[in-house]
């Protein structure tokens, strides 16, 4: 069986998203929390990066690129950007996740 993918004519909008969670969560745990916030607008998540300190003690961050995409209409920063804020909001709730940097 072959899965047929609909070719958008609107662009894409990336922004990127590095938080510092424990250590002992699984970025794969993470990415499946984000998948699952993104709503309808996020296309795809992917992890770019794992970083740990030695004075970070107990944590890490991990930098995820977020894809969006409206099938319709183009987005705008605006709406990519609390798209992200929205995401980094439930991991801080959910994994007590803090981001980064702005």
């Amino acid at each position: 069986d072959r899965k047929v993918e609909p070719v958008y004519r609107t662009p894409t909008i990336k922004r990127d998203c590095s938080i510092w969670v424990q250590e002992d969560l699984s970025w794969d745990e993470i990415l499946s929390e984000i998948r699952k916030m993104g709503g309808s607008l996020l296309e795809d998540c992917a992890l770019f990066d794992l970083y740990r300190e030695k004075e970070a003690r107990g944590r890490k961050s991990l930098g995820f690129t977020l894809t969006f995409r409206h099938p319709e209409k183009t987005l705008d920063d605006e709406t990519a950007n609390q798209a992200r804020d929205k995401i980094i909001d439930h991991l801080g709730n959910k994994f007590k996740a803090e981001q980064r940097s702005k």
